[in-house]
């Protein structure tokens, strides 16, 4: 055990050796086991897209954003099938809050 270390955060052994390889992101925790994919995983996961409607959001927050909130978002009426943008429908007033 003199050449291993266990990892405050996920408890799994590793090489003193390596332990500027072993990495834990900040914001959700993810180990990142190599040194040129840190940055890659900040900025894809956490670094801030923008939706077509103009609002500025990780991606995670963007899903949830696309799917509800979004006015660009598409839907589909039960009734006749038709495509809308949920922004021009809330224009026309067929959306109520």
């Amino acid at each position: 055990m003199r050449n291993n270390k266990f990892c405050n955060i996920c408890n799994k052994p590793y090489l003193l050796k390596d332990s500027a390889l072993h990495w834990h992101c900040t914001d959700c925790g993810l180990l990142i086991p190599a040194l040129n994919e840190r940055d890659k995983h900040v900025k894809v996961v956490h670094g801030r897209i923008p939706c077509t409607c103009g609002v500025h959001l990780s991606m995670d927050l963007m899903r949830v954003h696309r799917r509800h909130d979004c006015p660009d978002r598409i839907l589909t009426c039960r009734y006749c099938g038709n495509r809308e943008v949920a922004g021009a429908l809330q224009v026309r007033g067929f959306l109520q809050e």
